[in-house]
């Protein structure tokens, strides 16, 4: 079954698979099945039915270049972001100046940054970009109000 401890590369691996399986069962593999699928990558048919039809893009939607743009909206100004605009301009241009300029912390060498876990902050290539301009990420853990802090 799959592990709540799995990493993306596993996540997108077991989801590759899974098209994989349905293509050799389309071709030729007749005795393939949602079921037999399931059993091999460790998942249940849910998961298998979730994605038996969805093109290997699909997969990295979230997590890469490749796949369908994920858009990130700012509710107060009806506005819609890509997730490279997220990075370039919020996170470049205005988050990164901002917690390297000493005026604003207390060491501009040791900063942690803290967030909400939201999409646009556990994508693999914003975590990316806050390790190459070595910020540290202190994520919230279940159950911590960020008002008791």
């Amino acid at each position: 079954m799959a592990g709540t401890h799995d990493t993306e590369q596993q996540r997108i691996i077991v989801r590759i698979k899974c098209i994989a399986f349905r293509e050799a069962r389309d071709a030729v593999a007749t005795f393939i099945n949602r079921q037999w699928i399931a059993d091999k990558i460790h998942r249940t048919t849910r998961f298998v039915i979730e994605w038996w039809e969805k093109s290997y893009d699909d997969c990295f939607a979230d997590y890469s270049e490749c796949g369908r743009k994920l858009k990130l909206s700012d509710a107060n100004k009806g506005e819609s972001w890509t997730g490279q605009y997220f990075r370039d301009t919020i996170l470049m241009q205005h988050i990164f100046p901002f917690l390297k300029d000493e005026e604003n912390v207390i060491d501009a060498d040791d900063v942690t940054f803290f967030h909400d876990k939201a999409p646009c902050m556990q994508a693999n290539m914003t975590q990316h970009l806050f390790q190459d301009n070595n910020i540290n990420l202190w994520e919230t853990t279940p159950g911590l109000e960020i008002h008791l802090i």
